[in-house]
């Protein structure tokens, strides 16, 4: 087992472990290629800073390639 899985199994036991929390939402690892800025529906006028993928972003918000054209619906 790599140190980094060690790292990811030690703060999803920590997580599980602590009282009060009874779920946890995993994001996933991976990057979109391409993907030059993201809009959400809070800011519809406004270029966000490009994400990796659409973890963590609210439901709505979409990834865009540099052409404008849409490269993900979150």
């Amino acid at each position: 087992m790599t140190s980094e899985s060690l790292q990811y199994m030690a703060v999803i036991f920590l997580l599980l472990a602590s009282p009060g929390i009874e779920s946890v939402d995993a994001c996933a690892l991976y990057c979109l290629d391409g993907v030059a800025y993201t809009t959400c529906p809070s800011s519809p006028n406004q270029h966000l800073p490009a994400q990796c993928n659409c973890c963590g972003l609210t439901s709505g918000c979409q990834l865009h390639r540099s052409d404008g054209t849409v490269a993900v619906n979150c």
